[in-house]
């Protein structure tokens, strides 16, 4: 989900404005909140969903008036904010399930980055190309240890 989340995040800020951005990621503590309720985490009551939903409103708030529309960015960005309500949410779930329990940030990091990073470096094969870019970097002949040595500042 983490790398879904930042896959997704990145790609939508091709697409829209930074203010746009953060307009559509303040919706964030809302899939937390729903996250949390399908998985049996947490209750959802009026006090919960009145603090979620001040929260997401005070963050839209402050870039009102500031954004274009962008149908497939804004898709994107929506897409990245349920990721991240859900990553939180099986983290949560994950973390409450193991045993022994890990109780620090560096063991939970330890677990989750390797996935992480298997799934982030997958992704940008497919969507960046690298070979592609390595090719036109080779071809027009930037980044060869002869340019480099012999550039002037």
């Amino acid at each position: 989900m983490t790398a879904l989340d930042v896959g997704l995040s990145n790609l939508s800020l091709v697409r829209i404005s930074l203010a746009f951005y953060t307009m559509v990621k303040a919706s964030s503590p809302i899939f937390v909140l729903a996250s949390a309720y399908i998985f049996g985490i947490e209750k959802i009551t009026p006090s919960l969903l009145l603090v979620v939903l001040l929260i997401s409103i005070g963050d839209f708030l402050t870039v009102l008036g500031k954004v274009e529309f962008d149908l497939l960015g804004f898709a994107l960005c929506i897409g990245a904010s349920v990721c991240s309500g859900m990553r939180w949410a099986i983290v949560q779930l994950k973390l409450h399930t193991l045993q022994p329990p890990l109780k620090s940030t560096p063991a939970t990091m330890c677990l989750l980055a390797p996935s992480t990073f298997m799934i982030m470096f997958l992704l940008s094969l497919f969507i960046d190309h690298p070979t592609c870019s390595m090719q036109i970097c080779r071809d027009k002949g930037l980044f060869s240890p002869v340019e480099l040595c012999t550039m002037q500042k």
